[in-house]
């Protein structure tokens, strides 16, 4: 062997080394890179959809009997009251069904918004949602509204009582945790009677709101 085609075998064999170590190198990136993003794969933002998403709904329609009030007190045309009223019932129905599905298929998150000292006050939104919605349903569609009011004040009985049990049980609370969030169970009693003194049942609605003046109530947008 010549002192030339030692050389080059020893380039030859110093070129494979460091391809194989590049290779190897480039090999483990490339596992890291996908370790990396095997979470991301699999993460579901559905499973993080928050309930705190219906206090939109809570929000539309607010504006919308504001618009309302307006539009009756100065005469003027419903479409302002009737669009928002449109999109408040679209966003309702769009919310439940993406939080249906998520309590379907993933239960533990939403026991771990229900367990959250912040979030499970937000859980009787969604019953305020509906009664509100019939509110504003009440002069457009009348048995609508009772229907909607009747589904609403239930479940607003219930949660109020489960929200109220979750605050005075043996839940650690802390400083840190108290938010006016915490007032939005309350607001949905006082949003039953609204609707409620004009249905079929109007005891049960004012038995959600303590009676003044002797029990008599006005009703906004009579």
């Amino acid at each position: 062997m010549t002192l030339a085609s030692g050389r080059d075998i020893a380039a030859q064999n110093c070129c494979l080394a460091l391809q194989k170590a590049q290779f190897r190198k480039f090999r483990s990136m490339t596992d890291l890179t996908q370790a990396r993003a095997l979470p991301a794969a699999t993460h579901s933002r559905l499973e993080h959809f928050p309930v705190t998403f219906f206090a939109i709904v809570m929000g539309m329609t607010g504006l919308s009997l504001a618009l309302l009030a307006v539009e009756r007190a100065y005469a003027l045309g419903s479409w302002g009251s009737d669009l928002t009223y449109a999109a408040s019932i679209l966003i309702f129905v769009a919310v439940s069904i993406l939080y249906l599905l998520k309590a379907i298929r993933y239960p533990a998150a939403v026991r771990a918004e229900w367990n959250h000292p912040v979030r499970l006050a937000f859980f009787p939104a969604i019953s305020i949602s509906l009664l509100l919605i019939a509110t504003l349903s009440l002069p457009r569609a009348p048995a609508v509204a009772e229907a909607l009011w009747l589904v609403g004040v239930t479940i607003q009985g219930m949660l109020t009582i489960a929200v109220i049990s979750g605050w005075i049980g043996h839940r650690a609370f802390q400083t840190p945790h108290l938010s006016p969030a915490w007032f939005i169970p309350a607001v949905g009693n006082v949003i039953v009677p609204i609707a409620g003194v004009d249905s079929d049942v109007p005891c049960t609605a004012q038995s959600f709101e303590r009676p003044r003046n002797g029990g008599s109530r006005g009703v906004p947008g009579k």
